[in-house]
C-alpha cells in the first residue's frame, strides 16, 4: 500500500508549476492566473512552526486566499416609480398630459403596454375639459363650466372605460364641480334633481349633497321640504359643510318662525301684526327670490284687509317681479277693482290664466272672474263714452252762447242784488248819451234782463241754450209751466247711475 502511494505522490508532482522567481507557497490551478502572496508562517505557542513539506513541493500557506472571481455584468438600471412620476410632471408641465399619462400607464404592471393612440388623444380632450371646468369655475362663468361638465362627462362615461382605463363613471371629484357650477348658475331644479340622484348612489360626502339638495329647496320656496332637507345633513357624518349646513339651517327656522307667527295674526284678524311679522321675515335673506315672493303675497293680502288697497298693490307688484304666481296676479286684480281699475284688473286676470294649470278648478275659476271683470268693463266704458259724447256736445252748445255773467263783470253765483249793481254802473260807462258805445250798451242791458229772469236764469245754468229764446211765458200767454223747462227739471231730479245731474256736472249755482 505504501509503494502505491508512492508511485501515485510521484506520479502527481509533474503536475505542478515550475517555480518562478519572487513567487512561493501558491497551488497554481489550471485555468487559473496566480496571485502574489507572501509565504506565511503558523505559529504555535508563540513560535513558529514550519510543517512538514511533501518532497519536491513547496510547502503549503496555512493563510492561503481563494482566487477571486471575476466581476459579473450588471444588469442593466430599473426605471423607479419615482422616476416615472418625476417624467411624468414635466410631460405635464410643458403641457403634454396625454404623453404623461401613457407614460404612467406603460409603466404599470398591470399594463405594461403603451396605451393606443386613440385613447392618449382621448386623455388630452377630458384634460381640455377638465382645465375649462376648473377655470370657468373660478371665474363664476358658472354655465360655461356646465357645458364643459357634460362634454367631460361623455368621457367619463365611456363602455370602453374613462380615460382607456378600467373604470367608468363620473368620479366624486367631478360631482363636486357640479354642485358648485349648478348653485352658481340658480339652476334650482336641475340642482335638488341632481343631488336626490347622487344620493342614490351612496357618495363620498354624505352631507355635502344633503346640503345642496336644502340649499335648492330653499331656493324655490320649499320651505317645509328644506327644512327636512338640512336637518338630515346636520345629523348626516360631518364633512366638508358643516359651517355652511348650520347657517342655512337657522336661515330656514328663523324665516319658517316668522312666517307661521305672521300667518296665525292674520287668521285672528290681527292685520297690523300680521304685516309686521312678514316685514320682519322679509329681511332675513333678500336674495332669495322666491322666498321673498311668498312673503310680499302674504304682506300684501294682510295690507289689503287692513284697507290699504295702494300698498297691497306695491307688494303684489313686488311679489310678481321676482317670481310671477296666479296667486300674486288674482290678488292684485281684486286690488284694482276696489280702486275701480277695471283694465289692470282684466289685465292681471288673463296673466293669471295664462299661469294655471289647464283643465284645472284654478284655471276655470279666474277665467270666471276674468269675463266677469270685462264684462264690467265694457258696461263702464259704454257709459263713459255717452258721457263724454253729452260732455262734447254740452261744451258746443256753451261756446255758442253768449257769457251773460262775463258780460257784466260777475261770478255764476251773484245774487239779485250784485247783478243789479253791476248794470247800473256799466250802463253809465256805457250809455251813448255819456259817450259810450252803443251796442256796448245794448249787450249790457240785455244780459241784465236775461239774468233778472229767475227762470231764464236757472234754464241757463244747467246749460240749456234754448234758455236764450223767448220766453216761454209770452209764448204760451203767461201761462203754464214752458215744456223745455219741465223736461230739464225731470232730468236733473232723476240723475243718471253715475250720480251726476247735468247741473251738478255743468258746475251749476250751489
Amino acid at each position: 500500500m505504501a509503494k502505491k502511494k508512492t508511485k501515485k505522490g510521484s506520479a502527481a508532482q509533474p503536475k505542478l508549476a515550475a517555480p518562478q522567481a519572487g513567487l512561493s507557497g501558491f497551488n497554481v490551478l489550471e485555468h487559473e492566473q496566480p496571485t502574489p502572496a507572501r509565504p506565511q508562517k503558523s505559529t504555535v505557542n508563540g513560535t513558529s512552526s514550519p510543517g512538514p513539506s511533501p518532497p519536491g513541493s513547496f510547502p503549503p500557506s496555512t493563510h492561503a486566499q481563494p482566487p477571486p472571481t471575476p466581476p459579473a455584468t450588471p444588469p442593466p438600471t430599473e426605471r423607479t416609480p419615482q422616476d416615472t412620476i418625476r417624467q411624468a410632471c414635466d410631460l405635464l408641465e410643458v403641457g403634454l398630459s396625454a404623453e404623461a399619462y401613457s407614460l404612467l400607464l406603460s409603466s404599470s404592471s398591470s399594463s405594461p403596454l403603451a396605451p393606443h393612440p386613440s385613447k392618449a388623444a382621448e386623455v388630452e380632450r377630458l384634460a381640455g375639459h377638465v382645465s375649462s371646468i376648473k377655470f370657468a369655475l373660478r371665474e363664476k362663468r358658472f354655465d360655461h363650466a356646465l357645458k364643459e361638465w357634460n362634454k367631460a362627462r361623455v368621457l367619463w362615461t365611456k363602455e370602453s372605460g374613462r380615460g382607456g382605463g378600467k373604470q367608468r363613471g363620473v368620479p366624486w371629484v367631478a360631482k363636486v364641480w357640479k354642485f358648485e357650477a349648478l348653485e352658481g348658475a340658480r339652476k334650482w331644479g336641475e340642482l335638488e334633481k341632481f343631488a336626490s340622484d347622487t344620493l342614490g348612489t351612496k357618495p363620498q360626502d354624505r352631507q355635502l349633497v344633503l346640503y345642496y339638495k336644502a340649499q335648492a329647496l330653499y331656493q324655490v320656496g320649499k320651505l317645509e321640504d328644506a327644512t327636512m332637507a338640512a336637518s338630515n345633513a346636520q345629523e348626516a357624518v360631518a364633512g366638508s359643510m358643516v359651517e355652511k349646513v348650520k347657517i342655512l339651517a337657522d336661515r330656514i327656522r328663523r324665516i319658517r318662525t316668522l312666517k307661521d307667527e305672521g300667518k296665525e295674526a292674520f287668521d285672528a284678524g290681527k292685520y297690523k301684526v300680521a304685516i309686521g311679522k312678514y316685514t320682519d321675515a322679509l329681511e332675513v335673506d333678500t336674495g332669495n327670490k322666491a322666498v321673498q315672493a311668498l312673503l310680499y303675497v302674504n304682506r300684501g293680502l294682510a295690507l289689503y284687509k287692513n284697507d290699504g288697497a295702494l300698498q297691497a298693490i306695491e307688494d303684489f307688484t313686488a311679489s310678481i317681479s321676482r317670481a310671477p304666481t296666479l296667486k300674486a296676479y288674482r290678488l292684485r286684480s281684486l286690488a284694482y277693482r276696489k280702486l275701480e281699475d277695471l283694465s289692470n284688473a282684466l289685465n292681471d286676470l288673463i296673466k293669471g290664466a295664462s299661469l294655471a294649470p289647464p283643465d284645472s278648478a284654478e284655471k276655470r275659476q279666474i277665467e270666471k272672474e276674468r269675463d266677469e271683470v270685462r264684462k264690467e268693463k265694457l258696461k263702464r266704458d259704454a257709459e263713459e263714452r255717452r258721457e263724454e259724447e253729452e260732455e262734447r256736445r254740452w261744451k258746443e252748445k256753451q261756446a255758442k252762447r253768449k257769457d251773460h255773467y262775463g258780460i257784466l263783470g260777475i261770478d255764476r253765483n251773484a245774487t239779485t242784488t250784485e247783478i243789479r249793481a253791476a248794470y247800473k254802473k256799466l250802463s253809465l260807462e256805457t250809455h251813448p248819451d255819456k259817450g259810450g258805445d252803443e251796442e256796448r250798451f245794448k249787450e249790457v242791458k240785455a244780459s241784465y234782463e236775461f239774468l233778472s229772469d229767475e227762470r231764464r236764469r236757472e234754464r241757463y245754468d244747467m246749460g240749456d241754450s234754448d234758455a236764450e229764446g223767448p220766453d216761454f211765458d209770452d209764448m204760451f200767454g203767461g201761462g203754464g209751466i214752458p215744456f223745455a223747462f219741465f223736461f230739464s227739471d225731470l232730468f236733473n231730479t232723476y240723475p243718471r247711475s253715475g250720480g251726476r245731474g247735468r247741473g251738478s256736472a255743468r258746475g251749476g249755482r250751489r
